[in-house]
């Protein structure tokens, strides 16, 4: 039996290391995924490892944010999001209401002229 290249066995100490580091990955997502509520179980691939590990491209729009020696940030306060189904309830409530007082308002107005 011939032995095989060189070549050969890196690429299949290559593969035998990819599977392997498969089988951890496997692993550890079943570990995240106990961890992590069914509802967010769409968003696992945010909490890989691998991708974890992984250094964003550098892009023209990135800079650093330089402050003064001894300047210590205040802590503010928190303000909520804005609900959108409130927001979009009372954005509808307030031109019904203005719908309405312009239709009083042109109503009025054809009632002067007519009599």
């Amino acid at each position: 039996m011939r032995r095989p290249t060189i070549e050969k066995e890196k690429t299949i100490a290559r593969i035998m290391k990819k599977k392997e580091e498969e089988e951890e990955d496997l692993i550890e997502l079943r570990a995240t995924e106990k961890m992590v509520p069914q509802r967010f179980h769409k968003y696992l691939k945010v909490f890989e490892k691998k991708n974890s590990e992984r250094i964003l491209t550098r892009k023209a729009w990135d800079y650093a944010i330089d402050l003064r020696e001894g300047f210590v940030p205040k802590k503010g306060k928190c303000y909520g999001t804005l609900n959108t189904n409130n927001f979009l309830f009372y954005f509808i409530l307030f031109f019904l209401i203005l719908l309405f007082f312009f239709f009083i308002l042109f109503s009025w107005r054809d009632d002067e002229e007519g009599t």
